[in-house]
């Protein structure tokens, strides 16, 4: 079985474990990444307390992805970029433009798996 098709929404809202996640989807050929560039927040930071009550703060380590692509302060680049044309706070999802690409995306490509399956 090919798997079912896999379409993952990203924006600058998007960071750090999404980024992780939608990075090896792309990068393993499993899920087209549609929306807009992600945050890029792809570092790990670790505080280490000082005497004085103060605090180190350094960063021990970057996410890549599996092809080996730094994803801090570059974010992830969708497959298919589509702005989202509202930018309110509030999620409307009959004025969400992404989503909807998304989902026509989705029911495409659910339509010529099932044609090619027969």
């Amino acid at each position: 079985m090919r798997g079912l098709p896999i379409v993952i929404l990203i924006n600058k809202g998007s960071a750090s474990g999404a980024e992780i996640f939608s990075a090896a989807l792309k990068d393993h050929k499993r899920a087209i990444i549609m929306g807009s560039r992600s945050f890029g927040k792809g570092a790990v930071q670790t505080l280490f307390p000082l005497s004085n009550n103060g605090v180190l703060k350094l960063t021990t380590a970057y996410f890549y992805s599996p092809k080996n692509i730094k994803i801090h302060e570059k974010g992830v680049e969708p497959d298919i970029a589509v702005e989202a044309e509202q930018h309110d706070i509030l999620f409307d999802s009959e004025r969400d433009t992404q989503l909807k690409r998304a989902y026509d995306l989705l029911r495409g490509l659910s339509f010529f798996q099932v044609r090619d399956e027969r």
